[in-house]
């Protein structure tokens, strides 16, 4: 059995087939930045009451912060934190779990939004959330939250990401990813919240529903202050990618699971295929930040497989483009995941001494997501 196996860490930004997205780059001015700060296509914030005390920092602004940060930026010089610090108190606690509070009133969160964009077949971001309220607090639980928002009626169609002080996925740790003055806040309890693991970019991956994609709505991001204007939370974002203009057929790369053969990054709307002749060089490379996590490499003989003919969409949006049903479908480990755990990368030289094709998409066990799972995007090398 073939064996897609250890290198250097890669982290990887999926590839941008439409012109929008948030890199946070200039003409981004550094420090608390206006809504016309940044190119009007990448973002704009909520109008409202106190939207003359925007939310949206650009860092680092060399002052507070001077250097990277807790894994940031992960693209690029320059990140934001989105802060909501100005909202003015107004908001309801929102249900345990969520969801936030639609519609959200102008100047009642921070908030970073794209306005009325064409929805694309896959969104990407990296992330990091920290709330200096208590566990488990119902009064005043603060949010995070992504949605894809109907702008007429300001209601979500789609969640992307949700957190609030019910989340199970904060590390037990006091949080150590600073906000825009370059300090952790105390917290209101015995520690300030910071999702797991610590001083680390998350990553997220969302396939739009097809009868999103396309439609004209806006994508926001908002943390918010449930009850009063203290204590607040905030949230890092980075390298957000709005990718492909039909609907999402295959899984693409992501921090916690990425798998390239010959540096080859492939798209959501058509399968990653190497050609290599006999004789050539064809390498894999797997990275992932789950570092201790159980891991495997499903393959198969046949070909890779779209979402909406012979894949598997899971719940949380990501897409498995092997084909579990062929006979030829096979496991590193078996049982599958029974293997040692995650250790950061791995690197190995496949065959190409003589015909010879191999599909093979990289999974670890993410129990923070509504799958359980993080996949890579599925390559097929084909010698010939």
């Amino acid at each position: 059995m073939q064996r897609f196996l250890p290198l250097s860490l890669v982290v990887l930004m999926p590839v941008a087939l439409m012109a929008q997205g948030g890199d946070f780059e200039p003409p981004c001015p550094v420090g608390q930045a206006a809504p016309t700060g940044c190119p009007p296509e990448f973002w704009t914030t909520i109008p409202g009451p106190l939207s003359a005390m925007t939310t949206v920092f650009i860092e680092p602004d060399g002052t507070n912060i001077v250097g990277p940060t807790s894994g940031f930026p992960t693209t690029g010089s320059q990140w934001a934190i989105v802060n909501a610090a100005n909202g003015d108190g107004s908001l309801p606690p929102p249900p345990a779990g969520g969801p936030a509070p639609y519609p959200l009133a102008g100047g009642s969160t921070g908030n970073l939004i794209f306005a009325g964009i064409p929805i694309p077949a896959a969104i990407s971001f990296d992330w990091n959330y920290i709330s200096p309220e208590c566990v488990m607090d119902a009064l005043y639980n603060d949010f995070f939250t992504v949605d894809i928002i109907d702008p007429a009626t300001g209601m979500s169609l789609a969640n992307i990401l949700y957190r609030d002080t019910f989340s199970t996925t904060y590390d037990p740790a006091n949080a150590v990813t600073p906000d825009e003055t370059g300090t952790v806040p105390a917290g209101f309890c015995t520690t300030t919240l910071e999702e797991a693991p610590l001083a680390t970019a998350k990553s997220m991956l969302f396939s739009a529903p097809a009868a999103l994609v396309g439609m004209v709505a806006n994508l926001e991001f908002h943390v918010g202050n449930s009850t009063d204007a203290g204590f607040s939370s905030y949230f890092y974002v980075d390298n957000i990618v709005l990718a492909g203009g039909g609907a999402a057929e295959y899984q693409l790369n992501q921090l916690e699971a990425s798998l390239l053969v010959n540096g080859t990054v492939g798209s959501a709307t058509a399968p990653t295929i190497i050609n290599v002749s006999v004789g050539g060089t064809a390498t894999a490379v797997l990275s992932s930040t789950l570092i201790g996590n159980a891991w495997d490499v499903g393959q198969t003989v046949g070909p890779l497989v779209p979402g909406s003919a012979g894949g598997v969409t899971l719940p949380d949006g990501q897409i498995i483009n092997i084909d579990l049903i062929d006979p030829t479908f096979t496991t590193i480990y078996n049982p599958a995941f029974s293997g040692p755990a995650w250790q950061g990368s791995l690197s190995v030289g496949l065959p190409t001494g003589g015909l010879f094709s191999v599909s093979g998409q990289f999974v670890l066990v993410d129990p923070t997501t509504p799958s359980g799972f993080r996949a890579s995007q599925a390559s097929r090398l084909v010698v010939q």
